[in-house]
C-alpha cells in the first residue's frame, strides 16, 4: 500500500499546466476501472467578486439514481488560456478529519476543457468553453465528471479535493469536491 501511494506521489506531485502538449498530456494516460466513486458533491465555496459576476454549482437528481450539476459563469474579464490556471489539492479523511493526500495537481483550465480531462466537458446541453468573454452567461447543465478518467490505485475512503483557480495569479474561485471512492465486491 505504501509502495503504490509513493507511485502515485511521485508521478503525481505537480503536472505541468501545459495540458495540450503531447509530451505533457498525463491526464491523457488516465483510465481506471478498478474503483468507482458516489456521493459526489461539489461546491462553490467562494469566488472574486471584482472578476466574477455569477458563479454557481447546482446539484440535484436527474433520475432516481443519476446526481448530476448547472454550472453557471459569468466573468467580468475575458477568460482566456494565457491568463487562468487551476490547482488541485487532494485531501483524504482520517477520523473526523480531512489530512493531505499526495495528488496534487496544476493545470491551464481552458485546457482541460478543451482535452475533456476527467470529463470536465461531458454535459448534455449548454457551453462551457473557452475563451469566456466578459459579461457573457456561459452554462452547462446536466454535467458530471468521467470517474474513468481518474487517476489509477485510489485508496478507498473519502476525498475532498480542493480547486483553486486564479486570474493573473490572483485568486478567482475556490470550489470544494467532496467524494468517496470504494470497490465493488466481485462475485466468483
Amino acid at each position: 500500500m505504501l509502495k503504490i501511494l509513493f507511485q502515485l506521489y511521485v508521478s503525481l506531485i505537480v503536472l505541468k499546466h501545459a495540458v495540450g502538449d503531447d509530451d505533457q498530456n498525463i491526464f491523457s494516460k488516465f483510465y481506471q476501472s478498478d474503483y468507482s466513486v458516489k456521493d459526489d458533491r461539489p461546491s462553490v465555496v467562494s469566488y472574486n467578486k471584482q472578476f466574477m459576476k455569477e458563479m454557481s454549482i447546482v446539484v440535484f437528481k436527474y433520475n432516481r439514481t443519476t446526481t448530476v450539476a448547472n454550472i453557471t459563469i459569468v466573468p467580468l474579464v475575458d477568460l482566456t488560456q494565457d491568463n487562468m490556471l487551476s490547482l488541485v489539492q487532494i485531501y483524504k479523511r482520517y477520523g473526523n478529519e480531512y489530512k493531505t493526500f499526495p495528488i496534487r495537481l496544476m493545470f491551464n483550465q481552458c485546457q482541460a476543457l478543451s482535452n475533456n480531462v476527467l470529463g470536465s466537458a461531458t454535459f448534455k446541453c449548454g457551453k462551457l468553453a473557452c475563451p469566456m468573454l466578459k459579461n457573457i452567461r456561459q452554462q452547462a447543465c446536466n454535467w458530471w465528471p468521467d470517474h474513468s478518467r481518474a487517476p489509477p490505485l485510489m485508496p478507498e475512503g473519502q476525498y475532498l479535493a480542493r480547486i483553486s483557480s486564479t486570474y493573473y495569479k490572483l485568486d478567482l474561485v475556490n470550489i470544494e469536491y467532496m467524494f468517496t471512492v470504494y470497490r465493488k465486491i466481485k462475485k466468483h
